[in-house]
């Protein structure tokens, strides 16, 4: 699953992983099944320097996601890159060009150990490289941003399912209501509490939305909606 940030989560995460460590900026992206990273936003980056990464770099980049496929290899520091392939070109061209004295990346992975996303972090020069001690910190933090990003992308793509499904089928404000519940597994009498409607309502409104969208039952709707 391609994990792309909202802007105002983005903006907040982004503000969070900056402020663990002294760092010139982060950035987070997305990762398609080649290993290639896109869809960048930028927290203390110039932006002129992403663009400068995507045309001259990123092939001599030896944090590039692409050379880190196999699970365990979550946060990589250059040291550890630099074991892999020459780094000097990467350093001497970009980092040291433009202030920036070192780099990790974290990597994100969905449940089949596919890298789907990550977060750089850039140290400026005057700070120095990253410690020991603070690459153990992030060892021990990445996993809990990882959670965060999965949760705020999965949230988001069962919005994305229902206000589709809605629109497809032809559904009224209060069905869509429905609908999005049903997705946490309310029952009708929940329905009813939370909605303000008596339990007959919710199954006159239940008739017509399996009538509207040619399901059965409400494992037939909510089997229809994951599959959008």
């Amino acid at each position: 699953m391609t994990q792309l940030l909202s802007p105002d989560f983005a903006t907040g995460f982004l503000h969070s992983v900056r402020g663990l460590l002294p760092v010139a900026g982060v950035s987070y992206y997305t990762v398609d099944d080649d290993g290639r990273p896109s869809g960048h936003r930028l927290d203390g980056l110039a932006l002129d320097h992403l663009h400068e990464y995507r045309s001259l770099y990123h092939r001599l980049d030896p944090l590039h996601p692409s050379r880190f496929r196999n699970p365990g290899e979550d946060v990589v520091t250059l040291e550890r890159a630099r074991e892999r392939l020459d780094a000097a070109p990467y350093i001497d061209g970009f980092l040291d060009a433009r202030g920036y004295s070192d780099e990790v990346e974290l990597f994100f992975r969905d449940s089949g150990g596919a890298i789907v996303s990550g977060v750089g972090l850039f140290r400026h020069r005057r700070d120095g490289r990253f410690q020991t001690d603070e690459i153990s910190l992030l060892n021990k933090v990445r996993p809990v941003l990882e959670l965060a990003v999965r949760s705020h992308t999965e949230t988001s793509s069962a919005a994305d399912r229902c206000a589709a499904f809605s629109v497809a089928y032809h559904l009224t404000k209060r069905e869509i209501e429905i609908v999005e519940l049903l997705g946490h597994g309310a029952s009708n009498r929940e329905l009813a509490d939370r909605l303000g409607i008596a339990v007959a309502t919710v199954k006159a409104h239940l008739f017509n939305i399996f009538k509207k969208t040619g399901t059965a039952s409400r494992t037939d709707l909510l089997s229809r909606l994951l599959s959008r």
